[in-house]
């Protein structure tokens, strides 16, 4: 820009002309006709030169000013981050800044006017021209959303706002447009709104109720804020949780704010009609002034954990259980055989042999109660087959009716016929004994025992089920009395091992926790209900079986003779003896070891003289019968074995189940015990002889 005079000088300037003018004027001799003279003329032309110079400077000036504030305006124009569009009256572009040109991708100088609305989807145009054409009609500013792109797609969401104007120089209307880019605000809309649809999904979909708070105890609904923006504020805490968890909630708040935790747990048992009910209330603070409650109904798992509890219990009892039957069939075992030894000498007096046939007996009822400890063990195996129950409860209803005495009366009244299950009888009877006996103790003034049994259509085994049991058809047994009841405090606990109501000396409390794992083992369950002062009813549920005809009862084999050549590993010193004298006494040959370790030592001498191995399953010494199979099968593949053990099973575990191994529970009889060396001897010959038939 060109540097200016000051304005003063050129004032100065044109004074000095004005008044050098004046004084020749004023020299002049008055009334004299005298025309100007030439110096006169001369300087009256200078005085108008100066001030055409001095007009034409202003002029100047005032056009550069125009043309600074028309370069300022077009500069904030050009360079305005929002777009501005000039249109004239045929809704075509006259003007545009850069923001706009990068919109529609033109460049920014152009002669050509531009149709804006090809630039709008197709559906939309007929809104912009009625946009623009609002606007040229009324005078007033209009504003509208379109949707902006070459296709029937949008790509982006423009907000438009548009204002008439008088702008140009034969005074015709134009309308500036400022356009804001509406689209990725509303991409944030539509995500805040699927976020805001999931959370009310997933809160719809938890199993906790869910709960936002103000820190005085308020309940803030999830939709924040009302129509004007301010915070919502629903109903008091009480209004919407009953006394127990309002209460837990309101400690949760004074905690937080006493101590300024995170988040605050506790879990709280509340009692109404329908019985207990857990729930568990945890409070998280987000440091903002609302506090998240998780409310959960923890019932189910407190009580699959006490049942966890229960069956951890039961497994420890079951385990003491086991091993003193284990010991206790180790003593039997002496017993019987040498019962079996004073029997077999006819040399003795009749006395002693009574005596022994007494001691017989006597063992086989020892057996059978380790048996029934091994049951409440879950270690005994079941003989099981097809069971009639309707008979098996008129047999217990006569035996129960000796049993019970006079005082109690015993019916059985089932609606179900030709109802059978896969049972081990003898266990099936033993739950039903215990059942009455019970019911005898909680009648002590007499009453009415009642067994029946009915076909019952299980479409959902419930929790006290087993794992495994699946719907379909069961027979119930019901075992009912009408003695005093029981208290519903004692209703979770009947079934635990040592639990008893009775007085001491008058129940050890194995009954029923002897029946609860016994049913288990059936692939069933007990259900109980029980009121004081009117009576108990257990209900047995047990799959119904397709009826077999039950198997003829085995012979007892006799005594049989051999001549196999026998390693016999005991470690019990008594029962090793006897093995060894009732063995050798029916023709075969018998070596010894007092334990794992000590047949392994014997082994390198005795490899080529062994056609057997009787080897006790739990022996001391780190080397177990089957750890001691295992290591003697790898050096001889033909060697045969046969277990022996105090825990009775089936038979032996792999592989030694398929080589014709056998396994003998405890006590055995002496011809038991020679018959299953005289079956392993049979499959050895016919493993060697594969013509001959087993």
């Amino acid at each position: 820009m060109k540097s200016k005079e000051p304005g003063s000088s050129r004032s100065n300037r044109l004074d000095g002309l004005r008044a050098q003018a004046a004084r020749r004027v004023q020299g002049r001799q008055p009334g004299s006709g005298s025309e100007l003279s030439a110096e006169e003329a001369l300087t009256e032309l200078q005085i108008h030169q100066a001030e055409l110079e001095i007009q034409n400077e202003e002029l100047r000036e005032s056009h550069e000013r125009l043309e600074l504030a028309r370069g300022r305006y077009f500069a904030l124009f050009d360079l305005a981050p929002i777009p501005y569009l000039v249109f004239g009256p045929d809704h075509r572009v006259i003007e545009l800044n850069l923001a706009a040109a990068d919109l529609l991708d033109r460049p920014r100088q152009t002669s050509t006017p531009n149709a804006f609305a090809l630039h709008l989807i197709p559906s939309e145009r007929e809104r912009f021209h009625g946009h623009l054409t609002q606007v040229f009609t009324s005078g007033r500013r209009s504003v509208v959303e379109l949707g902006f792109g070459t296709s029937d797609q949008a790509s982006r969401d423009l907000h438009l706002e548009s204002q008439l104007l008088h702008a140009t120089p034969d005074g015709d209307k134009v309308c500036l447009t400022a356009i804001i880019d509406l689209t990725e605000r509303k991409r944030m809309e539509r995500a805040l709104r699927q976020s805001e649809s999931r959370q009310r999904a997933i809160l719809a979909a938890l199993p906790d109720r869910v709960l936002l708070l103000t820190r005085q105890g308020h309940v803030v609904p999830f939709d924040v804020s009302g129509p004007d923006g301010a915070l919502r504020v629903g109903g008091n805490l009480e209004e919407v949780l009953p006394a127990p968890l309002s209460e837990v909630v309101r400690r949760g708040l004074g905690r937080l704010a006493y101590d300024g935790a995170g988040s605050f747990a506790e879990e709280i048992a509340v009692r109404d009609t329908h019985g207990t009910r857990h729930f568990e209330v945890r409070m998280v603070s987000g440091g903002s002034a609302e506090m998240l409650v998780l409310i959960r109904d923890c019932t189910q798992r407190v009580e699959l954990e006490a049942r966890v509890r229960q069956s951890q219990k039961l497994q420890a009892i079951g385990q003491l259980a086991g091993g003193v039957a284990h010991d206790f069939n180790n003593i039997l075992s002496i017993i019987k055989l040498n019962a079996a030894r004073i029997l077999e000498d006819d040399t003795e007096m009749s006395r002693i042999r009574s005596s022994a046939t007494s001691i017989l007996s006597e063992t086989d009822k020892a057996a059978h109660l380790a048996r029934q400890m091994l049951a409440f063990a879950r270690r005994q195996p079941m003989e099981t087959r097809a069971v009639e129950i309707v008979e098996v409860l008129q047999s217990m209803a006569t035996l129960l009716a000796r049993v019970l005495g006079e005082a109690i009366q015993v019916h059985h009244c089932s609606t179900a016929s030709s109802v059978h299950v896969l049972a081990d009888r003898v266990l099936l009877e033993q739950v039903i004994m215990n059942l009455g006996l019970n019911a005898r103790d909680a009648m002590p003034s007499g009453g009415v025992l009642i067994l029946a049994a009915s076909r019952v259509s299980v479409a959902s085994p419930p929790p006290s089920a087993p794992t495994g049991a699946k719907a379909g058809d069961y027979v119930m047994i019901t075992v009912t009395d009408t003695g005093v009841g029981i208290a519903p405090e004692h209703l979770p606990r009947i079934f635990e091992p040592f639990f008893t109501t009775k007085e001491v000396g008058k129940g050890t409390g194995l009954g029923l926790a002897t029946a609860f794992g016994i049913i288990h083992q059936h692939r069933g369950w007990i259900e109980l209900t029980s009121t004081v002062g009117i009576g108990t009813a257990f209900r047995i549920h047990l799959p119904i079986a397709v009826a077999e005809a039950p198997p003829a009862a085995p012979l007892r084999p006799p005594m049989r003779e051999g001549r196999e050549r026998l390693l016999v590993v005991e470690d019990l010193a008594p029962l090793r003896e006897l093995m060894v004298r009732l063995l050798s006494k029916v023709g075969h040959t018998v070596e010894t070891a007092d334990c794992g370790a000590a047949a392994l030592a014997r082994w390198p001498d005795l490899r080529d003289r062994i056609d057997l191995v009787i080897t006790d399953v739990n022996m001391p010494g780190g080397v177990s019968g089957y750890a001691l199979a295992q290591k003697l099968r790898e050096d001889r593949p033909d060697l045969r074995f046969l277990f022996v053990s105090g825990f009775t099973q089936e038979s032996p575990p792999a592989p030694f189940d398929r080589d014709g191994s056998q396994f003998l529970p405890k006590p055995f009889a002496p011809e038991i015990l020679t018959a299953a060396i005289g079956a392993c001897a049979e499959r050895r010959g016919a493993a060697r002889n594969p013509q001959v038939a087993v």
